[in-house]
């Protein structure tokens, strides 16, 4: 499979007539502060404002509590406050990422917030408080004190101007630690969990910190995704064929065949919702796939992959061959055992809901119409045929639900020499995604072509969901949808509650917001960034508070690349969401304001055994709290490569491959 360079779209104006099902509250730290909102909540932990008198930067419990404008912290940094049952060492402008016990706790002294971390141990025990900062230029706000469960992956400088503490044992012995000067050299010891400096740098006299920079602090090859064999199918009555005649047969374009007929009711997964009478079997052979592509993210609590082109091999005497059995344009598999949270290859499950019979042929995970499948089962072996390429990653929706625009292709092929395929693209069809509990993931094709042909093909190369202050628990807030052009990419949006209907949709023509859909050859004042890819994501990041893209280019030189947001004058930003404190409502606008770094490697991966590789991505979500997605800094990539063996034998056909990163970061010290 090819993916297409170039993309194309329909004018439907029909809205989706589906409703979201209601989730359980959230829990990634992101939206706990939501809890907080309420004024009774809050004032458990508010102290009465006192007044901030001048001191003496020798006054270590006074300069603590100093705005900025009166704070030394080379006269404090590494000195010790005693408190009543332990010894807490000072560590001035610096935050210990990923470890908050509590959103923040408001208060009006670094005093304060010491106390508040030192009643959390004596309810909780000691050192379940092991380090606080607090952000004295916000006192009189809502979010200035913070206590920390640990005190590693320490940042330096924080993003704001921070006073905190890292508690030391009260057994230990008692001394006072030399204050850090501006001329010493530091030492950089590396945490072995994240690869990077748990001490407070020093940079010499004359320079300025202006802000930290992402950067790769750790890389592991997890290897070739595995295939669990499937041994159940759900037994039911076949399906009666449709049959084609006339000019409807003959090779060719034929875009009838994708809008003027129903779903085929023998493709698409099966759900709980199905007939009753169906019922669980087993299979009567174990049947092994080739897949090709693979893009996905965590919907709904799973972790879900989507493939495009997938044969099924049943098995046969011969010990080593199989028999193909089957072939379909797209499919589906899960991750239950997670093997890749230690570092091991990926295990897929090939869910339930997917196989046709008991010798493993598939429905195929994207429904095709009745037109399509008759075309192509007519048609076979003649060298064309229709597909349905999800190549993207799933853009989330809510909680539960996430959507995909998905390629529509017409392929033609010479039958002689198997050489020069060609690919027309039809534009896409708009698919909804929900996970079934027992026959796995579903995608309910919601209109058979969604943009048309001739058109930019957008959302196929993904998207990004901005959300509300309520954050996933809402249908409130936008769809960014990504066009692919020839030296970059353009970007289009829609209201959430919008996205089935194309008459909503608006583009970005350079300097407003337009219901004109721009042309391939926009200017480049179109673009949302100057940059042609192959495939890309766009995530926004809530450790580093800024949108990052993660992207193969076209040069098809087996490496993964990174940008990320910063100002337009290289500056780093600090971009908060709405469903964060002071939050803003159009905080994925700030990818139109800003400008994107200049172009890093992720990784590269080895050159593959044939061509190069491809389908490449970001799986948002993999690593739960500590995906880059969810306030941590991991992310899984996966891609898909020949393997240049015959396709009838495991493990061959295609590789689908994936690759653990961790994207820290490092200072950005430049002279005044």
């Amino acid at each position: 499979m090819v993916y297409l360079y170039t993309a194309i779209s329909l004018m439907l104006t029909a809205s989706v007539p589906f409703q979201p099902v209601a989730a359980s509250a959230s829990r990634h730290h992101n939206y706990l502060h939501l809890e907080y909102r309420n004024v009774a909540v809050r004032d458990d932990l508010y102290t009465p404002t006192t007044t901030i008198r001048p001191c003496a930067p020798t006054d270590i419990a006074c300069v603590t509590d100093a705005p900025r404008s009166s704070l030394l912290c080379d006269k404090i940094n590494g000195t010790d406050v005693a408190g009543s049952t332990s010894i807490w060492t000072i560590l001035c402008d610096t935050d210990f990422y990923a470890q908050d016990i509590y959103p923040f706790v408001l208060v009006d002294t670094f005093a304060e917030c010491l106390q508040k971390c030192e009643e959390y141990n004596s309810r909780n025990g000691d050192g379940s408080c092991a380090s606080f900062v607090f952000a004295p230029d916000r006192v009189h706000l809502d979010n200035d004190c913070y206590l920390k469960s640990g005190s590693k992956n320490a940042i330096y400088p924080a993003s704001i101007h921070l006073i905190g503490a890292v508690l030391r044992p009260h057994t230990a012995t008692s001394t006072t630690i030399l204050p850090i000067t501006a001329t010493e050299e530091p030492s950089t010891p590396v945490d072995s969990e994240l690869n990077v400096s748990t001490s407070t740098p020093v940079f010499p006299t004359g320079m300025s910190i202006q802000g930290r920079r992402p950067s790769v602090v750790n890389s592991t090859f997890l290897g070739i995704s595995i295939d669990e064999p499937a041994k159940q199918y759900v037994s039911h009555p076949p399906a009666q064929p449709v049959k084609l005649s006339g000019d409807a047969l003959e090779a060719g374009i034929n875009i009838n065949l994708i809008t003027s007929y129903n779903l085929a009711s023998d493709t698409g997964t099966w759900t709980s919702g199905d007939v009753l009478t169906h019922r669980i079997a087993e299979m009567t052979v174990t049947p092994r796939l080739s897949r090709d592509g693979g893009r996905g993210s965590n919907i709904n609590g799973t972790n879900v992959f989507i493939f495009c082109d997938t044969s099924t091999f049943g098995e046969s005497k011969d010990p080593i061959l199989g028999y193909l059995n089957g072939f379909v344009s797209s499919s589906v598999a899960v991750d239950q055992s997670m093997n890749g949270l230690d570092g091991k290859p990926i295990s897929l499950v090939n869910t339930l809901g997917q196989w046709q019979d008991n010798v493993g042929r598939m429905r195929g995970w994207v429904p095709m119409t009745t037109g399509e499948e008759a075309f192509n089962t007519a048609i076979s072996g003649q060298g064309y045929r229709y597909a349905v390429w999800p190549n993207s990653s799933p853009i989330p929706l809510n909680k539960t639900h996430a959507i995909m625009y998905a390629p529509l292709v017409y392929l033609e092929i010479d039958m002689q020499d198997q050489s020069s395929p060609r690919y027309t693209s039809l534009g896409n069809t708009l698919l909804l995604i929900t996970v079934d509990s027992v026959y796995g993931p579903h995608a309910n094709r919601l209109q058979n072509q969604f943009f048309q042909e001739n058109e930019v093909n957008w959302g196929s190369l993904g998207g990004v969901r901005a959300w509300s202050p309520e954050g996933q628990d809402s249908l409130a807030g936008s769809i960014y949808v990504f066009g692919q052009a020839s030296n970059g990419v353009m970007i289009g949006k829609v209201a959430a509650t919008d996205f089935g209907s194309r008459d909503k949709y608006s583009y970005w023509s350079g300097d407003t917001w337009s219901t004109e859909m721009p042309p391939q050859d926009s200017t480049r004042d179109a673009y949302m960034i100057d940059q042609p890819v192959m495939n890309m994501d766009l995530i926004y990041s809530p450790a580093h508070k800024t949108f990052f893209m993660i992207y193969l280019t076209p040069e098809a030189d087996n490496s993964f690349y990174y940008r990320y947001l910063v100002g337009k004058d290289n500056s780093t930003l600090h971009i908060t969401p709405p469903y964060e404190n002071d939050g803003d409502e159009d905080y994925v606008e700030q990818l139109l304001k800003n400008a994107w770094s200049e172009q890093k490697l992720l990784f590269t991966i080895p050159a593959p055994a044939r061509g190069y590789a491809y389908a490449g991505g970001l799986h948002a979500g993999y690593f739960r709290d500590e995906d880059i997605t969810n306030g941590g800094t991991k992310i899984l990539c996966t891609w898909t490569e020949h393997t240049n063996v015959d396709p009838n034998i495991p493990n061959s056909g295609y590789a689908h491959k994936s690759q653990v990163i961790d994207l820290g970061w490092t200072q950005w010290p430049r002279s005044v």
